[in-house]
């Protein structure tokens, strides 16, 4: 699952155009190929600029038991998962060794002995929350000693947070939110940000977020509603016999020293 805002999806789309007009990428572009399974009308946290539109794309990739894609697709032929070279999940086109491959994450299986079991195994996007030998040195690495957090930055929620959250069995849902310290640019200090989410078959859980001060559901809505405004947080968690949802004690939540990190509190 990939969820962007609509405009940041549609230049995804034109990057992965030019990525695979060149035959030797070592990886090559996969959005070309999956359209939004919805657009959710929820506004940019740039809201003073008119010229980003309202939306964020929900795109989703399901995979058969033995890997390959079933979701629609206008790729020419199969496409199946596979873990690359232990970093790398991918979309392979086929068998062979010159088969083209699509980068859909990074492969986090923990990063030493001080990594939370439960925030593993996790697919993670990119080098902000990638640990790396160059990690302590990294001010944009999420997860290290020199990474401050500021309202509206999507970094503020990573994949080891989704983990916790899908692997926790005391959960019943996994909360998106990227939390923040308000300020004048970003009032609201809780915003829907960028971010890739993954589950295991036989899970469900509802995926949700706080944007400014609106709730949403994003996908596997509980009791067959629909995606989009959830109009009263407390009463939809009431409803489902629940606990509403509540920000966890530090952001982001774990990190790598293990004295700072923090909790969800249910």
């Amino acid at each position: 699952m990939q969820v962007n805002d609509f405009e940041g999806w549609t230049q995804w789309q034109r990057l992965a155009e030019q990525k695979n007009a060149r035959p030797k990428a070592e990886f090559f572009g996969w959005e070309v190929f999956i359209d939004p399974l919805r657009v959710i009308p929820i506004p940019s946290w740039k809201t003073s600029s008119p010229q980003y539109p309202e939306g964020k794309a929900v795109v989703l990739i399901e995979f058969d038991q033995e890997g390959f894609v079933i979701s629609p697709n206008n790729h020419s032929g199969p496409l199946r998962g596979r873990l690359n070279r232990i970093r790398y999940l991918v979309l392979s086109e086929g068998e062979g060794l010159t088969d083209k491959i699509y980068a859909l994450a990074e492969w986090f299986t923990g990063r030493d002995e001080d990594t939370p079991l439960d925030v593993t195994p996790a697919f993670c996007s990119d080098s902000f929350e990638m640990p790396s030998p160059f990690s302590t040195e990294n001010k944009y690495y999420i997860y290290g000693n020199l990474f401050k957090p500021e309202a509206g930055d999507k970094l503020g929620f990573g994949c080891r947070e989704w983990a916790y959250q899908l692997h926790s069995t005391d959960r019943p849902y996994i909360d998106v939110t990227t939390y923040g310290p308000r300020s004048k640019r970003f009032p609201h200090g809780t915003y829907i940000n960028d971010f890739i989410g993954w589950s295991t078959f036989g899970v469900k859980k509802p995926v949700i977020g706080k944007h400014a001060d609106t709730w949403y559901c994003l996908h596997e809505c509980p009791s067959g509603d629909q995606p989009g405004k959830i109009d009263n947080i407390k009463l939809w968690a009431a409803g489902n016999g629940w606990k509403p949802p509540k920000p966890p004690t530090r952001v982001p939540t774990f990190t790598d020293d293990p004295q700072r990190r923090g909790t969800y509190v249910d």
